[in-house]
């Protein structure tokens, strides 16, 4: 399918540029600026871009006189009198594949303002062979406009473009401003049968509205998740939405250019496992008695289907019970949620609410209940989950007395002005509000839907299984935008307050969250070893500890100091104890420690610890092994009983299509008695939590467990192992903070497709949004599996650099029914782009057309950098060195440096030199930097310096870093030779001193037929001249060194000869003399 573009030819409707006949130049009046009136007039169509030069690249890649840089364009500034300023293209071949009704146009994007008729803009176009011929020229004042100029005669050919503006000797005005060239194919009209122009009616157009449903900001790099639910007019949620669709403001500064590879974009699907804590806000009052057995019923239900796309922990606190204030949070363990994936405390959590649900009282304080909620910072929500309030109640929430607020020692009345309050807060703070109440009751009307939520009627809505399935698929609706801080250097180091804001297609959202820096909590060294190792029975010097820090965007950890943590409190449980008792710790050089008790370490016993960390503020961090559940824990194994042992790496079986990958490991234990044994996984890179399957024992000690065909893909996924033995002790081998990656193999999951070549074309003329060497595109297709997972059509490596074009096959799918095995007509196309280890989805929401021979993607931003020596480009990996770009130093007695230059022309991004080092070379080669910093569009110099001191090989490893902090390397040889004075050329006889009558050399060669390389340098190294170069046969050559005779001073004459080492000589010229 092809890309286009609609645009808008810009006519001129001048006066004649030279006036009615008869009137001489001279007579016109001097001065004159007047502005020229410019108006749009035909539609065309842009089908193809051949060429396009913005003002960088012009600047770059132009031979320019006069013009410079500014404000994005190519100026002549306020130009000066009686000067030509020209801008000079290098060959241009432009294609001649026009159809029916296409035709090739020129278009300028300019603003002038320069002297009318004295001085000029002009066009000049040359063709092969020709002189140049002038298209175009404008004098008077303009405002920014782009102009179109018919050239379809030139298709097919080799062509040049010259810009140039005259000036005569007075009258100067401020210039003329250049943005953009471009040769484009057009077509005209919209004329179905001519053009397509489906490509330019994407599915975001049809978002009408952008619900914001919350965020978290969690992990290092420290990353934001943005929660949001775009829909179209009618409500319903609209589905393909890419990461091209949006822009994204953060505290006002749009990501845009090379920042936006620091965000990403995930839709929630049936493999997604994103936590989400619900906090259910339970009205007790007497006239709820009906609707809390049905909460009962159906509560469990509810979970369930949210656990099919997330992993769910819940609380409740229950309001409207008889008493002066009847308002309870009810507690967990040590908080105040249960985790739902686990058996026993979904249990716990259903018993508790059956328990504490009685129905009696009449004091409903609705707003109140919501505002402690917010409010109150000791609930432990987690820094990478989703927070949603669900209230049920029956009743208004500003009728009197339950616009009063107990929970704040009364004396509170709230007005109808209260609820966008709350609504500020709930968006704020992060949290999605749905409400179970009577939808006709203005207190609450628009609450929940201006936080993503939603209000379904208590009475009509037809019984809770039903709200409950509307609740359900409310929350799986959503994209999570993920934004890197640490990549924007946006890190937030304390609590404070941004705004956020998205767009697509003219729709934006904008909301003001309270967003504070993500806490690092780890257990220090001596405490980790208890995972691997057990300890003797009644120590009394075994002790558990943990360390706090914010971490920097440098990843540099700074330690929290004691005043910001008010108290830390280790949580321990022996074997034959249900319940953790508590044990305050004591700071002892910049970590908490508490003591295990002595009585708690018998023999085969297993200690269950774990920490909460309260801060100055009011908020509490829980401590678990994976991170994100709050009430696991880990263990502690006494003697004689010892933790099990992961040994050697784990093995991996890949299925085919529609079949999970396999995964064994070999695990053991001393008392062998492995209880259970878990791999935890995600998708690679996901925003998800992790997921847990046991693993099951085979032969002797090897147990192996089963990764989901739907994660089986590539790239692949993140995961780490778990295991228990039979008296409760745990260990792991990796970690949620530090996983384990595996990469699929990269081949495709089909079996006898239909092959169709296609061209994928990137969405942009610039240099930076090219595919790259080394890139490596994947292809998918959802391929009908029962868990409707995609499958991997296409892997194509890509092999040269800067192509805007690629072309390779993709399958199309031959199956008439059951599992497909490749694409058919209307299927999504899903592409992903990896680069310098990172993927990218560069898929533009196409659909699949069998006759299309185009497939547009949208590339990320990349630098692109080259490296010359002597003005000549030295290739990223190149290992043939040469004198002729400065990479062989020669022939050196004294230090010999050599310059080299980095040409940041066409990237998209400024660049830093992180470090210049050197594999092998004996330390004879160091380098010395002018400018670390590069500019996009600029370029700096390096130096390297050979020592000399001896002979030497090495590998240039030049690390850059670009805006996004990813880090690529440019690799090159460099070679020096010390020079031999001893004059120890073997079957070598000069003449020394050269003199106008001696001046030969005589060189025996012993191969039958080889090369031989005659050349004379400086003691410096500087090459003087080369007197032979080339093919020899066996026995004795003759040269002449007549040219060296008249430069007087000493010289290196150095010889290499094929199947002998090279050497030199010192010689000796007496300048004829």
């Amino acid at each position: 399918m092809k890309n286009l573009r609609w645009i808008c030819v810009t006519v001129g409707l001048l006066v004649a540029e030279f006036g009615s006949a008869g009137v001489s130049v001279e007579m016109r009046e001097k001065g004159n600026f007047e502005s020229r009136n410019l108006q749009k007039s035909n539609n065309l169509v842009e089908v193809e871009t051949y060429y396009s030069a913005n003002a960088f690249r012009m600047n770059a890649e132009w031979v320019i006189e006069g013009f410079s840089l500014k404000d994005s364009a190519l100026s002549t500034g306020n130009y000066l009198s009686n000067k030509v300023y020209s801008a000079e293209s290098k060959p241009i071949f432009v294609p001649a594949n026009l159809g029916d009704g296409e035709k090739l146009h020129l278009s300028l994007s300019h603003e002038f303002s320069v002297e009318r008729y004295y001085d000029e803009v002009e066009l000049y176009i040359q063709e092969e062979g020709k002189e140049y011929r002038r298209y175009l020229h404008r004098g008077g004042t303009s405002q920014s406009y782009e102009e179109y100029l018919d050239v379809t005669h030139l298709a097919g050919k080799n062509i040049r473009l010259k810009l140039q503006m005259k000036s005569d000797l007075s009258e100067e005005g401020t210039g003329w401003n250049i943005r953009r060239i471009s040769l484009l194919k057009t077509a005209e009209g919209v004329a179905e049968e001519k053009v397509s122009v489906r490509s330019t009616v994407n599915i975001s157009s049809a978002v009408a509205d952008i619900i914001y449903q919350g965020f978290s900001v969690y992990g290092y790099p420290q990353k934001m998740h943005i929660y949001f639910k775009p829909v179209d007019q009618s409500g319903k949620f609209v589905n393909n939405i890419s990461l091209d669709d949006l822009e994204v403001k953060l505290d006002g500064d749009q990501i845009e250019g090379m920042s936006r590879n620091c965000m990403s974009l995930t839709r929630l699907n049936s493999t997604s496992n994103l936590e989400v804590k619900l906090s259910f806000l339970m009205d007790n009052s007497g006239s709820m008695s009906d609707d809390i057995e049905g909460v009962k019923s159906n509560v469990i239900e509810l979970v369930e289907r949210i656990r099919q796309s997330m992993k769910a922990s819940a609380g409740f606190a229950r309001f409207g019970f008889s008493g002066d204030c009847p308002y309870d949070r009810n507690p967990f363990m040590r908080g105040y949620f249960a985790d739902l994936t686990k058996p026993e405390e979904a249990e716990m959590f259903v018993n508790d609410w059956y328990s504490n649900n009685e129905s009696t009282g009449s004091l409903e304080q609705y707003y109140a209940v919501l505002n402690d909620m917010i409010d109150d910072q000791s609930l432990e929500w987690g820094s990478n989950s989703q927070k949603v309030l669900i209230m049920i109640g029956d009743e208004s929430a500003l009728e009197s007395p339950n616009n009063g607020d107990c929970i704040k020692g009364g004396g509170v009345v709230y007005d109808e002005t209260e609820k966008d309050k709350i609504i500020k807060k709930l968006n704020k703070n992060g949290y999605q509000l749905f409400l179970i109440q009577n939808s006709d009751d203005a207190s609450f009307k628009g609450m929940a839907e201006a936080t993503g939520g939603a209000l379904v009627d208590i009475e009509t809505e037809g019984g809770y299984d039903i709200i409950f399935d509307k609740i359900s698929e409310a929350l799986k609706e959503k994209y999570i935008l993920t934004i890197d801080l640490d990549c924007l250097d946006k890190t937030i180091d304390e609590c404070g307050d941004h705004t956020i804001e998205i767009g697509i297609h003219g729709t934006s959202n904008t909301n003001e969250i309270n967003a504070c820096p993500y806490i690092h909590v780890v257990r220090t060294p001596e405490t980790q070893k208890y995972d691997t190792e057990s300890v003797s029975p009644n120590s009394n010097d075994v002790r558990v500890g943990i360390q706090a820090f914010k971490v920097d965007k440098n990843g540099s950890k700074n330690e929290i100091v004691g005043n910001d943590i008010t108290k830390v409190t280790a949580y321990l449980k022996d074997s034959k104890s249900t319940q953790f008792s508590p044990y305050i710790a004591e700071r002892i050089n910049g970590a908490w420690y508490a003591d295990v008790p002595s009585e708690m370490l018998y023999e085969n016993a297993v200690v269950n610890y774990c920490f909460r960390i309260d801060f100055s503020d009011g908020s509490y961090i829980l401590t678990s092994p994976e991170g994100t559940e709050p009430y696991d824990s880990w263990t502690i194994a006494v003697q004689p009983n010892t933790p099990p042992h992961y040994r050697g790496d784990e093995i991996f079986t890949l299925g085919g299509i529609c079949e999970p990958t396999n995964v064994c490991v070999t695990l053991t234990d001393d008392n062998n008695n492995i209880e259970e044994a878990f791999i935890n996984y995600r998708r690679l890179g996901a925003p998800d939590s992790y997921t847990s399957v046991p693993m099951e024992r085979q032969e002797g000690d090897t147990y192996c467990g089963e990764i989901p065909a739907a994660f089986s893909v590539a790239p692949g996924f993140e995961y780490f192992f778990s295991a228990k033995d039979n008296f409760g002790a745990t260990t792991y081998h990796g970690s949620s903070e530090s996983p384990k990656l595996k990469a699929i193999e990269y081949k495709v999951q089909a079996n006898e497709p239909e092959t169709k070549y296609v061209t994928l074309k990137s969405s942009s003329y610039e240099d930076c949004r090219k595919f790259q060497k080394g890139d490596t595109i994947f292809v998918y297709y959802d391929n009908n599996c029962t868990e409707n997972y995609q499958s991997l059509s296409t892997v194509y490596p890509v092999t040269r650099d800067n192509y805007s074009l690629l072309r390779f096959p993709i399958l199309v799918n031959t199956n008439s029914e059951g599992v497909k095995n490749g694409l058919n007509n209307n299927d999504p196309i899903s592409i992903s782009l990896l680069r310098n280890g990172t993927v990218y989805d560069i898929s533009n929401g196409d659909l699949f057309e069998k006759d299309q021979d185009e497939i547009t993607v949208n590339l990320p931003y990349s630098a692109n950098l080259e490296i010359e020596g002597n003005w000549r480009k030295i290739e990223n990996g190149g290992t043939v060195c040469s004198t002729t770009n400065n990479t062989d130093f020669g022939y050196v007695t004294t230090p010999k440096t050599n310059e080299f230059l980095i040409k940041n022309y066409v990237g998209c991004s400024d660049v830093t030199i992180e470090s210049i080092d050197f594999e092998n070379g004996n330390d004879q080669f160091v380098a010395t930097v002018s400018q670390k910093d590069i500019p996009r569009y600029t370029a700096s110099w390096f130096e390297i310096t050979y020592k000399g001191e001896q002979d030497a090989d090495a590998v240039a490893v030049i690390t850059f870093k670009d805006v996004n902090g990813d880090k690529f390397i440019y690799r090159f040889n460099v070679s020096g030779r010390k020079a031999d004075l001893s004059n120890s050329c073997e079957d070598v006889e000069i003449f020394n001193p050269l003199t106008p009558s001696k001046h030969t050399i005589w060189i025996k060669t012993i191969v039958p037929s080889g090369r031989l390389h005659v050349y004379a340098e400086d003691l410096n190294g500087r090459l003087i001249k080369s007197f032979y170069n080339g093919l020899i046969h066996a026995g004795n050559i003759e040269l002449d060194l007549y040219d060296l005779v008249n430069y007087k001073g000493q010289y290196l004459i150095v010889i290499e000869r094929e199947g002998m080492p090279t050497c030199s000589s010192l010689l000796f010229s007496n300048g004829g003399e």
